[in-house]
């Protein structure tokens, strides 16, 4: 009510303020992408507005509903919501003498929140899916330095692109803005989440190389050091290094894991022998 005064009294002094959230005028659509924020305002106008001003009222009301059904998992009333949007921005029409620039700067933005409402409805059934996989990436990430973190963000990332694959393949184009994460940042393409994923299995698969070669390089060094049992001991175990208490060439035991193995010198130690039970005579029997 206090809308339609606030309206009312300044269509009369001729003076309508377009942007004012009281009316339904939009904020700032480049910052939360939403269909409320657009130019244009879906509150009741008054009879003399500008012909600009009615045609951006009918598509934001549109737009509006079609955002809800969309919300509302109700796609199947998008189209004709969009199409009444798409058909009545066919068309400039007559200005807004206090805003000449009206149309200009607005219709940009309503045909950006048309493609982002279209390619939202193919890409819902994939959402949740897609969302889970590229936060874990992301996530997975942090761990890359760690022992097994190339191996996690390989798998994590992998799924992550499995999973935008799936999403174009049902045509979404992949060019939409939209955050996949809860941390209500600036708005990102769905591309550079894609691309994000992608860079991060490249990480970890130079990580992988650059570990593999450091640890031959070691191998190598420490070969060159090892005779006798050492040395075939050391080549029976390709994917490992024996841990151990000093330098590896002279140190009387080397730990593969759960097993410990015994030198002496250069030959493996001889596993001790079981002692022989001596077997008690019986005691006579008085």
């Amino acid at each position: 009510m206090l809308a339609a005064l606030s309206v009312a009294h300044l269509a009369e002094a001729g003076e309508v303020n377009w942007f004012d959230p009281a009316l339904g005028c939009g904020k700032d659509f480049s910052v939360t992408g939403k269909a409320a924020d657009l130019p244009g305002c879906s509150g009741k106008l008054p009879k003399d507005a500008p012909p600009v001003e009615l045609v951006l009222h009918d598509a934001k009301r549109a737009l509006l509903d079609a955002e809800e059904a969309l919300a509302k998992s109700k796609p199947d009333k998008l189209d004709a919501l969009l199409n009444t949007a798409e058909n009545g921005l066919t068309k400039p029409p007559g200005m807004n003498p206090a805003l000449p620039d009206r149309w200009d700067g607005a219709l940009p933005l309503y045909q950006r929140e048309i493609f982002s409402l279209k390619n939202r409805r193919r890409l819902a059934p994939h959402l949740d899916k897609l969302r889970t996989a590229y936060v874990a990436a992301v996530e997975s990430l942090k761990t890359l330095d760690s022992d097994d973190g190339p191996a996690r963000v390989q798998k994590a990332t992998q799924a992550c692109l499995d999973a935008f694959a799936a999403v174009r393949a049902d045509n979404v184009d992949l060019a939409l803005e939209l955050d996949l994460t809860a941390a209500k940042g600036p708005l990102k393409s769905l591309e550079s989440d894609r691309a994000e994923c992608d860079n991060g299995k490249k990480s970890a698969e130079t990580q992988v190389r650059t570990r593999e070669a450091a640890a031959k390089a070691k191998r190598a060094q420490l070969r060159k050091k090892l005779r006798g049992d050492r040395l075939k001991t050391f080549d029976a175990h390709p994917d490992a290094l024996p841990t151990v208490d000093g330098d590896p060439a002279t140190a009387a035991t080397w730990t593969y894991g759960a097993d410990t193995i015994s030198f002496k010198g250069n030959k493996l130690a001889a596993a001790a022998k079981p002692q022989a039970q001596t077997k008690t005579k019986p005691k006579p029997k008085k």
